[in-house]
């Protein structure tokens, strides 16, 4: 930021950064979803193939003391995409 104005590339920028680092914590991998936060967390892509059991693994892990938001929204639309489910709108 200069003199008062936001600088459009430094928040591309730091937005590019923290997709990347999302990547590194939510992937899939061998048949799985790996959630990597503080430790590996994995879960069957077959668990999480329809909308409600996408709903139902968000509940069980927003419980989880390390989860976020921005972590949570990768997984949904990692498995949602995994699967070609679209995200419902209200």
């Amino acid at each position: 930021m200069s003199n008062g104005t936001v600088d459009l590339e430094q928040i591309r920028k730091a937005w590019m950064e923290r997709e990347e680092e999302l990547q590194k914590m939510v992937y899939v991998e061998e048949g799985h979803i790996v959630i990597n936060v503080h430790y590996e967390y994995n879960i069957e892509l077959g668990r999480c193939d329809t909308h409600a059991k996408i709903v139902a693994w968000a509940i069980h892990l927003t419980e989880k003391t390390w989860m976020t938001q921005e972590v949570l929204r990768r997984f949904m639309h990692l498995a949602m995409a995994e699967h070609g489910l679209e995200a419902p709108m209200p």
